[in-house]
């Protein structure tokens, strides 16, 4: 085991930032896909909720980013799940509003707005894709060494027939870039806060 990758506290300097947490959840559960999406759940969901529960117990609320102007994501199981959305009924912001609160400050995390979090989301329209490979194609690469080492592995209840793929229409990721390549890159967008998507195919 790696030094870093395990630590119960981790800080700026000790991250593992090379993919091996996802890989460890992709060794055990398979490669998530439309149909088995357990990379939210095994790596933001259960996490902070261990995280939540070991300071607080189990009476919490979790609050989600979700804006004002991305509502339709709210989920309909929220007050059962303890869940509240500030950015929608307590201070209704949209995205517009978050840029404009975070230009008063240095700094910037500089991420493309085609990438978002999530860069290789299968969750994400083609087209959306496609700029992501454009920008950053290593995460593709990266999605494809997982295929062909995890691809055999199927958590119950996945009765896909051969092997496990990850994107929409059981696509690989060899088969996404091979698209993107003969598509090549999509002309450059103009940006507007109020229209873009961001992360609004990705997680939940």
């Amino acid at each position: 085991e790696r030094k870093g990758c395990t630590a119960e506290r981790v800080g700026e300097n000790s991250l593992c930032m090379d993919g091996a947490v996802f890989e460890n959840v992709i060794s055990k559960y398979g490669l998530p896909n439309m149909s088995f999406p357990h990379c939210t759940r095994e790596l933001k969901i259960n996490p902070i909720h261990d995280y939540a529960e070991s300071v607080w117990g189990p009476d919490y609320l979790t609050a989600i980013g979700i804006r004002a102007d991305e509502s339709e994501r709210i989920s309909s199981r929220a007050s059962q799940e303890g869940i509240v959305y500030p950015l929608v009924h307590w201070w209704p912001h949209t995205k517009a509003d978050v840029l404009r609160f975070f230009e008063q400050f240095p700094w910037d995390l500089k991420i493309p707005e085609e990438l978002g979090n999530c860069v290789d989301c299968f969750k994400k329209t083609d087209a959306k894709l496609n700029r992501a490979y454009h920008a950053a194609p290593e995460f593709f690469q990266w999605r494809e060494v997982m295929e062909g080492r995890y691809s055999h592995i199927k958590p119950e209840g996945d009765k896909t027939l051969g092997p496990r793929k990850t994107y929409r229409k059981h696509r690989s990721a060899a088969d996404m870039i091979e698209l993107f390549e003969y598509l090549g890159p999509p002309p450059r967008q103009l940006f507007d806060p109020e229209k873009a998507g961001g992360c609004t195919e990705s997680c939940e």
